[in-house]
């Protein structure tokens, strides 16, 4: 499997998990019940009204930024460079922020009321440490395998291939850890009422996403420890073909985390006021936990520049 191939697979796998994300989003903003729209508290008989506009609009929204992405694909497809089909990932993700993220932020400010400000809440102090939440033995192992994979390119396979690949996927694998801590040592303010409940709801989400994010570090890794192999060892026919194997098996479990975790944390938190749609009397609450969306930017323009930096 030569770099085009991979970049094609990868576009592929980008699409069909766009395509399945939009499908599992389409009722976001009802997640609440029809009390909230996107997090905020709104009048009774919204729905019946101003609110079908709003759903509409996000519904548009997000099919338009689906079209985005599948525009961009069908685009390299045609071109024949499909070496640079790992650009619809930033791609994705920018437009996915800009899009829907501002039209969230929009809605929030204009549809309902201001966050409400309680007069008593909950800071969770209880300490959290990454190894509670992390698989040290997994990253490990992730980690040698991505060194293993440069050892063997900068040996085996000499002068027998290109920096971008494996730059890339060596990129995804190390700068998801500054977003591992962020996420393990920030939380929300709690509400007085089912505080217990509630926290136990904002742990099963940092679980959720902890281990989305350990599967996405192992398919690039598998990714980079496949190209290795296949530059190193270009004679072996079966090799192409047990890495497809493996980083298809990865790519499914990616998906069973994805849609079963969604679909658990939205039916556990139905009966919960949303993230950001409260502040306590000393600490607003926001949509991401503190460093958040910094470190999700920053990634995503790293990722983006690795990309412009090596497309040719």
């Amino acid at each position: 499997m030569n770099e085009s191939q991979l970049g094609f697979a990868s576009g592929c796998v980008i699409v069909a998990l766009k395509i399945l994300v939009v499908w599992r989003l389409w009722n976001f903003p009802l997640n609440h019940g029809p009390g909230y729209f996107v997090g905020v508290a709104v009048p009774a008989g919204f729905y019946d009204g101003a609110g079908l506009r709003w759903l509409r609009s996000y519904h548009a929204l997000l099919a338009v930024q689906c079209l985005l992405v599948t525009g961009v694909f069908a685009a390299v497809l045609i071109s024949g460079r499909w070496s640079e089909m790992p650009i619809l990932a930033p791609v994705d993700v920018t437009s996915f922020f800009a899009l829907i993220g501002g039209f969230t932020l929009w809605a929030r400010r204009i549809v309902g009321a201001p966050p409400a400000i309680l007069p008593q809440a909950v800071a969770p102090f209880e300490p959290r440490r990454l190894a509670d939440y992390n698989c040290w033995p997994g990253e490990g192992l992730m980690g040698a395998l991505a060194a293993a994979s440069w050892v063997v390119l900068l040996t085996a396979g000499a002068a027998r291939f290109s920096w971008g690949w494996p730059v890339v996927s060596t990129y995804v694998v190390l700068a998801l850890l500054p977003g591992k801590i962020i996420l393990v040592r920030n939380s929300y303010p709690l509400p007085p009422e089912r505080t217990d409940e509630y926290h136990r709801w904002l742990d099963m989400q940092r679980r959720h996403s902890l281990r989305l994010m350990s599967v996405m570090g192992w398919f690039a890794a598998t990714a980079l420890a496949g190209y290795s192999a296949q530059r190193s060892w270009r004679d072996e026919p079966w090799i192409p073909w047990l890495a497809l194997l493996i980083e298809g098996a990865i790519f499914s479990t990616m998906m069973t985390i994805i849609f079963r975790g969604m679909a658990r944390v939205a039916a556990t938190g139905r009966n919960f006021r949303p993230v950001g749609s409260f502040s306590g009397p000393f600490r607003r609450s926001g949509l991401f936990v503190r460093g958040g969306l910094a470190w999700a930017i920053f990634y995503c323009a790293g990722l983006a520049l690795l990309l412009i930096a090596f497309r040719n």
